[in-house]
């Protein structure tokens, strides 16, 4: 039972680790939109961070409670809250030869998002330039040489090579345990919090 939970657990946070900081990025304004981005590994740090606070006090079977019921609870609101993307519907709109009414959806979205003083239309006409040179862009082998694209993919994948390698993901999952194991005089409990706080600062002074 255990196994299968870490493995619906491990599905699911994937699959909001893509979705949630793309919804973000296709929602939010030019100007913060890379600001928001970036913050989305501070709120994983902060909620561990709070998951470890609980646990100080908590039992283990509370905590996975605790840990289930807020995100679905979350999800649910966001069904009710939460519009389509206007780089979506673009995108649907674009599909149909431009001859669904999916533009006007992303129009209402933008201006529910914006208000309705900001100039939708102008903004509206960037995210329908931006899908098209997106489609129409072509990809070669050789394309692979040019340094547009591998500097980015090889420093991303450095980024998350060194990260794995690092060891941080077992330190975050086992902190407890490894104070406890090494004799300390501190808590394990305390010391895992003390190891989240100093990783939350510097995640948001990065």
């Amino acid at each position: 039972m255990m196994y299968v939970g870490r493995f619906l657990n491990g599905f699911a946070t994937g699959t909001i680790c893509v979705t949630a900081p793309t919804y973000m990025a296709e929602i939010s304004e030019p100007s913060i939109r890379g600001m928001l981005g970036s913050c989305f590994q501070l709120l994983v740090t902060l909620g561990v961070l709070a998951v470890d606070i609980v646990g100080i006090w908590t039992p283990w079977r509370w905590i996975g409670a605790f840990c289930g019921i807020l995100p679905v609870a979350t999800i649910v609101a966001m069904l009710f809250v939460a519009r389509e993307s206007p780089t979506d519907s673009i995108i649907r709109y674009i599909k149909s030869q431009k001859q669904s009414n999916d533009r006007q959806e992303a129009l209402e979205t933008l201006t529910w998002l914006r208000g309705s003083s900001h100039d939708c239309q102008r903004e509206l006409k960037e995210i329908e330039d931006s899908v098209q040179r997106a489609q129409s862009a072509t990809f070669q082998l050789s394309d692979v040489k040019k340094p547009g694209f591998y500097k980015p993919l090889s420093i991303s994948l450095g980024i998350m090579m060194f990260q794995q390698f690092c060891g941080i993901n077992a330190v975050i999952s086992y902190t407890a345990m490894i104070f406890t194991s090494a004799g300390s005089s501190m808590k394990g409990d305390v010391a895992a919090v003390i190891v989240m706080l100093v990783q939350a600062s510097v995640h948001s002074y990065i």
